[in-house]
């Protein structure tokens, strides 16, 4: 379950308990996506001169997916793994190193992200990003490192919205949502699941309808991240 808050070539790693390195999409054209490439490539990277944001202050959100038309899919946690968002993953993938005492720790079982889906809540100085990349595929910075697929949309595109009422007479408060649209190209908008092949039942999180490469395959489109406060704030020392 993901948590919000205001403010080169190979395959994707499967899940394991070591840091994968970044990977982007690259997928066949007839099958769901098949994530390939290497971000240590100089046409894919761009970096920063000064230190990420800390965003260790604001409010948090559990974040599942909301898409009451798709079962298999509606309600599901989304948590950070091989630096993507996986929808209907148990737990995240986390690190704290072993210099700081295990009472200080984060809890490292559940995922939480800054406002506006635009950086991971974290201990780890510096911070982590959030990033759409080329393909469409929602992912974040690894810890110390400011780099990210080149033509990427940085902490950018997401916005609030409300749920559509399920019938005109609906007496509960509207479902607050996340939604996204891209700042580079307005018609290229929505949240998608896309099916992740390493884990049977599981998806990876897209945004955008005009990213085709990351869409191909029998991706879902979502109403929307859903919205609720949370009283965990940082969930990781860092995600991996």
């Amino acid at each position: 379950m993901i948590i919000l808050t205001h403010p080169a070539k190979r395959p994707l790693p499967s899940i394991t308990n070591s840091a994968p390195n970044p990977s982007t999409l690259n997928p066949p054209s007839s099958t769901p996506y098949s994530p390939e490439a290497d971000h240590n490539g100089p046409q894919i990277e761009h970096r920063l001169s000064h230190p990420l944001p800390q965003l260790h202050h604001h409010e948090s959100y559990p974040l599942p997916a909301y898409s009451p038309a798709t079962r298999a899919i509606h309600g599901k946690p989304i948590n950070a793994s091989g630096r993507r968002f996986i929808i209907g993953l148990d737990a995240p993938m986390t690190y704290c190193p072993d210099v700081v005492p295990r009472d200080s720790c984060p809890p490292g079982n559940i995922t939480t992200v800054s406002g506006l889906l635009t950086g991971m809540m974290v201990m780890v100085p510096g911070g982590q990003d959030i990033y759409v990349d080329p393909e469409g595929l929602v992912g974040f910075t690894q810890a110390h490192s400011a780099s990210w697929p080149a033509n990427s949309t940085l902490m950018d595109g997401f916005y609030r919205t409300t749920a559509k009422p399920s019938s005109p007479c609906e007496a509960e408060p509207p479902t607050d949502l996340l939604d996204f649209c891209d700042p580079k190209n307005a018609a290229s908008e929505g949240v998608y699941a896309c099916p992740y092949p390493d884990i049977v039942g599981t998806w990876v999180l897209v945004a955008g309808s005009a990213r085709a490469r990351a869409r191909e395959g029998d991706c879902e489109r979502l109403e929307g991240l859903e919205l609720h406060k949370s009283e965990i704030k940082l969930g990781a020392w860092q995600y991996t």
